[in-house]
């Protein structure tokens, strides 16, 4: 079974001014009501029949419907495509330069700023992972991104936990019949490639480890570090690692966010590994 990966939050940047009609409509699903302070007797553990202070102060009437209305003034009848993030409360849109300078760009752009209601949106996905969550990326580049982040630390720690000298591992759509993957020598360098579902190959006579590990993996799972870590010399080991990249949202929401419908599937690793 394919590990379930975190839900996704998604951002909008819009730092326009509202308007006169989008403060009404503001208005409009609030309303001021009275709060009375009352001082408490603390050793009689009672009220003194005395109000101390009354003030006025605003709640919201319906807060679902205020924020798919707010949403609007960035997004327009974009605002559709979203509403399921916005009902579950994963839907944000920054609004102050303050707010913006908490969060990195992971794909080192220039951010994309809302100052007028687009069709078509420049949204961004927070990172997934505890420990990144300051981290936004691209909807277009998303999936690239956490894939080759998850490739980067799969590596890492095949080449950095054990004397290896042969490491292949190979990716597949999950959806494919019998995977049968042929492991034999490897020829060539170190390579990495995204061709014909390739991810690694390595050949390693040596059987020495290639690299140091990295401080945090934030998407192996314990059950593979460990049958990694207990690998011995002459010892050899297959392994599947099953990933769910749809992270729980239909193709349709994949497609309306900008994400890239070819990686919007459930995948197979499969690894080989011979010390």
């Amino acid at each position: 079974m394919a590990i379930a990966l975190p839900q996704l939050d998604v951002y909008c940047i819009d730092f326009h001014e509202r308007t006169e009609k989008e403060e009404k409509i503001i208005r409009a699903y609030t309303k001021k009501v009275k709060k009375r302070i009352i001082l408490h007797d603390p050793l009689k553990d009672r009220q003194f029949p005395i109000e101390l202070q009354t003030e006025e102060i605003e709640i919201e009437v319906d807060p679902m419907k205020l924020a798919i209305e707010v949403a609007k003034f960035t997004l327009g009848k974009a605002v559709k495509d979203v509403v399921r993030f916005i009902q579950n409360n994963r839907f944000h849109i920054i609004t102050t330069e303050e707010e913006l300078s908490d969060y990195i760009n992971a794909n080192n752009n220039e951010w994309h700023i809302t100052k007028k209601i687009l069709n078509k949106p420049q949204y961004y996905i927070r990172h997934p992972k505890k420990g990144k969550q300051n981290v936004l990326i691209e909807a277009n580049c998303f999936y690239d991104y956490i894939y080759e982040e998850y490739s980067r630390e799969l590596i890492n720690y095949c080449t950095s936990h054990c004397k290896s000298k042969i490491i292949q591992i190979n990716k597949y759509d999950s959806k494919t019949a019998n995977i049968k993957a042929k492991y034999g020598k490897a020829k060539g360098k170190v390579e990495f490639s995204k061709r014909r579902g390739n991810v690694f190959e390595m050949i390693n006579p040596n059987g020495s480890k290639q690299s140091e590990p990295f401080e945090q993996y934030y998407w192996l799972e314990p059950k593979l570090m460990e049958s990694i870590n207990a690998l011995n010399k002459g010892g050899h080991i297959g392994i599947k690692d099953e990933r769910d990249f749809t992270f729980g949202i239909s193709a349709s929401e994949a497609r309306s966010l900008g994400l890239d419908l070819k990686l919007h599937k459930e995948f197979v690793f499969s690894i080989y590994i011979e010390c």
